[in-house]
């Protein structure tokens, strides 16, 4: 390939990347379209029933439109419908549309109860804008390539024993 190809296919990467930009923001705008219709109902007291024969209106309206779409199978439509009168119901916004997934407020999944090891590294590599996390990066590969510690994972460990932390051999 010549340095041509390889600059059209930079700047196709350039233009998928600037889709994704426009979609997270077409996502985030209906998000919270969708937040403000659920604390409409909400606030109007509207209980959503079940779907069916004789059911609940406005519940075979919300699982018909997904599944006539032919974008959503029947199962996933009745997961998304759950979620749906879970937060009219409570009035919360919708944060994740799988409720099995556990999220905090502002949309960050936290497993089972608890946090995952990435939401938990997340914090710290965000931390004083990165700059903290990278020196420790960095401490600890000086640490490695000078055969001080045996692996990354010692590096970490050595450095939160320095921090006064009790870590357990």
């Amino acid at each position: 390939m010549t340095a041509l190809n390889h600059a059209s296919l930079a700047s196709k990467v350039a233009t998928n990347l600037l889709g994704e930009i426009a979609l997270d923001e077409s996502k985030t705008k209906l998000r919270e379209e969708t937040n403000k219709v659920v604390k409409q109902l909400h606030e109007a007291k509207v209980t959503i029933g079940r779907r069916g024969n004789n059911g609940c209106p406005i519940a075979s309206a919300f699982w018909s439109t997904l599944v006539d779409s032919k974008k959503v199978d029947a199962k996933t439509a009745s997961n998304y419908l759950t979620t749906f009168k879970e937060h009219v119901k409570t009035g919360k916004p919708i944060v994740d549309w799988n409720l099995h997934r556990k999220t905090d407020a502002k949309g960050n999944a936290k497993g089972k109860g608890k946090s995952t090891l990435s939401n938990l590294l997340v914090k710290a590599f965000n931390h004083d804008e990165g700059k903290s996390f990278q020196n420790l990066c960095e401490k600890i590969e000086i640490q490695w390539n000078d055969a001080k510690v045996d692996s990354i994972y010692e590096g970490v460990k050595d450095y939160l024993k320095s921090e006064g932390f009790e870590i357990k051999d």
